[in-house]
């Protein structure tokens, strides 16, 4: 229920006792009519209670009219999310952590009806490997219309370890994009939520890739966990050294949850 259901519900009750108020007069009348209570009569009591609720009302739609959009994310435009999470050996048993708040976000969207869909993607690397060998798409965007298949799928994800290669990661979520049914669509926003807990091992390269997903209009959202290095995240989110736009830093992977709100709100609205 909105808010403003609730409240009309609230009013029904409030109607209930102003009419046995207004029993006492026998001249009062007192109806409610497109959202307001009109009265009628000699009805001393109901005159103040009458304007403190039709201020209440007003209040409330305009609050309702400005809530954030993460309130109603599924009446919103369409929307495709990758998050794209960091497996290398140094996260160890912080994985967990990650994993349930991937669940705990993909919950907030609304995969059964097809307006949003979700991606995961993994990656790692291994010295004398290629990139790609450990970057892993664990749930292909939009494959998925099931939450609960969903859910199960990002807790059956397992770490793979190793090394960090951010900017490889990047640049295979943005083929995840590319190859994905609704890449042309562009009245779909397109979102890449990059968590790590490191430093970048192909850091060269991290500049360059960020712009290329950028420059496709795709807009990334930087999480660090840990020993995080800022200014790499600032690198992915929007190529400014200087700016904490889209940027989330926590001490540790057990505080993740603590911005699940505010992350999920940035993803609807942001632009």
């Amino acid at each position: 229920m909105d808010t403003v259901s609730l409240l009309f519900a609230t009013l029904k009750m409030t109607s209930l006792f102003m009419a046995v108020t207004c029993s006492l007069d026998q001249f009062c009348s007192r109806r409610y009519i497109n959202g307001r209570w009109i009265s009628s009569g000699n009805c001393k009591a109901a005159s103040s209670a009458e304007s403190i609720v039709n201020d209440l009302v007003k209040r409330v739609e305009k609050e309702n009219a400005e809530a954030p959009q993460s309130e109603f994310p599924e009446r919103k435009r369409k929307l495709d999310v990758i998050f794209v999470l960091d497996g290398s050996g140094s996260v160890k048993s912080d994985f967990n952590n990650i994993t349930t708040w991937t669940r705990r976000m993909v919950g907030i969207f609304d995969v059964e009806s097809g307006l949003n869909q979700i991606g995961v993607v993994q990656f790692s690397g291994k010295e004398g490997h290629k990139p790609i060998e450990f970057i892993t798409t664990e749930v292909a965007l939009g494959s998925i219309t099931s939450n609960s298949k969903l859910q199960r799928v990002i807790g059956e994800i397992t770490r793979r370890g190793m090394l960090t290669y951010t900017a490889a990661a990047l640049l295979k979520t943005l083929a995840d994009f590319q190859n994905a049914s609704r890449w042309t669509d562009h009245d779909t926003k397109k979102v890449m939520v990059v968590l790590t807990d490191g430093v970048a091992t192909d850091s060269d390269d991290l500049d360059q890739a960020a712009k290329n997903v950028r420059s496709q209009g795709i807009i990334p959202i930087a999480v660090g966990v840990g020993s995080f290095n800022k200014t790499q995240l600032q690198v992915i989110a929007t190529g400014d050294s200087f700016s904490d736009e889209r940027v989330f830093t926590v001490v540790s992977s057990g505080d993740l949850n603590g911005i699940v709100t505010k992350l999920s709100d940035l993803i609807v609205r942001c632009k």
